[in-house]
């Protein structure tokens, strides 16, 4: 059966990062109890807010989502060793207290980049780790070590693709602000399907998550098996150049698209240290969610045109 919601108290780390406000303030409307780890003051969703989880008592939470990490610009910059203490060593501490506390939920952000950046044919949850960069690698050794601690249906591990929103950053960013310039673009040959995430189909996903019980969740209750992974996307999964039109027509924007072979972009990518760049523009990535629609009852709320008519808005009005 599905727990209360309304009884519960949760724990959001990473609470003012750009998931992080999204989710507060879906998780708003559950009417749960927040408390959320960020140094900003200013999240009015959360009834309590800490600077680090040391500050709060485990014991108290119903649910944990660990949402705090490194990724984006901050991975970009970041060593393997921070890489490491942050979304490994800080995620394995957090779910081993976690666990002494009889934390009921314990739901953690990994990504989809730890099966690579390439995948013709949907790739599921048993995929094999292919991680390209620094960042994906941290994510298998988080996705391990938790693995290795799980207890029962207490974990829950949450793959995006890349997540898009308003107030987005870096990678879908740039995409933005590429198709609304007018400039010409050497993409028309960017047709491959890929996996995106509305930031709302994630916050849905993961309230889903806190409300499962275990009967919903178990593979095999004989047994006593538990999924413990979960994809996340879209249901539409389209082409760069597409996303770019949409963006541009949402815009109200020419897009000036050319094609140019995808050998000599990508090897004009590379010789400028973009060349896993010019691969996810390029190359297919598809993703396997049929567990999570399924196993959950649960299907993305917001179509990927809607999603993306919300990130232009919020563009345009930035701008």
């Amino acid at each position: 059966m599905a727990i209360s919601v309304k009884s519960q108290r949760v724990l959001v780390t990473g609470a003012g990062g750009f998931i992080g406000q999204h989710f507060l303030r879906a998780l708003d409307m559950t009417g749960v109890d927040i408390v959320a780890q960020s140094s900003r003051d200013d999240l009015i969703q959360a009834r309590e807010i800490v600077r680090s989880t040391s500050q709060v008592n485990l014991a108290d939470f119903d649910c944990v989502f660990h949402l705090a990490g490194l990724a984006h610009a901050g991975a970009r910059g970041a060593s393997m060793t921070e890489m490491m203490d942050v979304n490994v060593n800080a995620t394995r501490a957090l779910y081993e207290k976690a666990l002494e506390a009889r934390v009921p939920r314990f739901i953690w952000l990994s990504s989809t980049k730890v099966l690579g950046d390439v995948a013709e044919v949907p790739v599921g949850v048993n995929g094999e780790y292919r991680p390209e960069d620094m960042y994906a690698e941290s994510k298998v050794r988080g996705e391990k070590a938790l693995l290795e601690l799980a207890h029962g249906d207490t974990l829950a591990i949450v793959r995006p693709p890349l997540v898009y929103g308003p107030g987005v950053k870096a990678n879908f960013l740039r995409l933005v602000r590429w198709a609304v310039s007018g400039r010409p673009l050497p993409l028309a040959g960017a047709t491959a399907p890929r996996a995106w995430l509305g930031v709302d189909n994630l916050c849905s996903l993961l309230i889903r998550l806190m409300q499962s019980g275990q009967n919903e969740i178990s593979d095999d209750r004989s047994t006593g098996r538990y999924n413990r992974i979960w994809h996340v996307r879209d249901e539409q999964e389209v082409s760069v150049s597409t996303l770019l039109r949409n963006v541009s027509d949402f815009a109200n924007r020419p897009l000036h698209l050319f094609r140019v072979p995808g050998s000599l972009l990508r090897k004009s990518a590379t010789l400028i240290g973009l060349g896993g760049d010019a691969q996810r523009l390029l190359a297919p990535f598809r993703v396997d969610m049929s567990d999570t629609l399924t196993q959950l009852d649960w299907r993305p709320s917001v179509s990927h045109a809607n999603g993306i008519k919300e990130v232009v808005a919020w563009y345009l009005a930035q701008s």
